[in-house]
């Protein structure tokens, strides 16, 4: 049996978003004590110590240029990736892979420097797949996509999905993706026979994905097929400026992490949810 805790967008350095209490002044910290509240009883709860820990992009909330920075905490980048590092450390895992978030949020320096790898370079975690001809101390410990497998059944990662503005499309996108996993699949669109000669010709040509695992849009969502699955991730940070400027009356996001279970072959998917309430203008009587 094999356990998988997957959480994405942290956002550390945000006012809106999780920390470490001891990070941020009193000021701006009534937000981030009450989700990291939600996070140390996540931490300490049944998906403590998981085989694998998933940090499925924006870590954290980066420079925030389009704001100047009004509603960070710090606007230093290395206090954000400590802050981001204790936080994940506290899961225990005996695995941690990161997947690289929006460009915007974790992109220093016109891209030259990804604060993710430092992030993943800081936690020790797994190194990224197909660098058997890098040198050890150059790997890379953080990358766009990766394809985990565990007990047989594989899950595809990556922190991008486009959000629909139209809220009847909402699952479209990853509904979208689970498509082109389905098409990834050699046995699905070829048959065994012909799937078994092109891998061996072809040295491989992947194998079936039985979930796709997305994040960005904060909002919890999962899609069941007869033999897949579409998962997009929670976040950790309650509704932001950007959020109350652009969508004033938008649900608020979901906060927390969701937990998959694989034995024998069989997958249990396990939501863990929370919404933090943030303080709204009442109703201004003029009469």
């Amino acid at each position: 049996m094999k356990r998988i805790v997957n959480i994405a967008d942290l956002h550390c350095g945000s006012i809106f978003a999780i920390a470490v209490p001891s990070y941020v002044n009193k000021a701006a910290r009534a937000i981030p004590q009450r989700i990291f509240n939600l996070w140390r009883k996540s931490v300490k709860g049944e998906w403590y110590k998981p085989d694998v820990l998933l940090v499925n992009g924006d870590a954290i909330d980066g420079g925030a240029k389009r704001d100047s920075g009004v509603y960070l905490w710090t606007q230093k980048i290395t206090d954000q990736i400590q802050c981001a590092a204790e936080l994940i450390s506290m899961w225990g895992a005996k695995k941690t892979y990161i997947t690289r978030g929006t460009d915007y949020h974790v992109s220093v320096d016109d891209g030259r420097v990804h604060a993710e790898e430092i992030l993943a370079q800081e936690l020790g975690a797994e190194f990224w797949p197909n660098q058997e001809n890098v040198p050890e101390k150059l790997r890379e410990r953080s990358g766009y996509d990766i394809t985990l497998s565990a007990e047989g059944a594989n899950f595809h990662y990556s922190h991008h999905l486009p959000v629909s503005s139209s809220p009847f499309y909402l699952t479209t996108p990853l509904a979208k993706d689970m498509v082109h996993a389905a098409l990834h699949d050699p046995v699905a669109a070829y048959g065994k026979a012909v799937a078994s000669g092109l891998a061996a010709e072809m040295g491989g040509i992947g194998n079936k994905v039985n979930a796709v695992i997305r994040a960005h849009g904060h909002k919890y969502m999962k899609i069941d097929f007869a033999r897949s699955a579409g998962v997009c991730l929670p976040s950790w940070q309650a509704r932001p400026v950007y959020m109350q400027k652009k969508k004033p009356l938008a649900i608020p996001a979901d906060i927390g992490f969701v937990g998959i279970e694989v034995r024998g072959g069989k997958i249990r998917y396990e939501k863990n949810l929370w919404t933090v309430a943030q303080v709204q203008i009442p109703p201004i009587a003029i009469c």
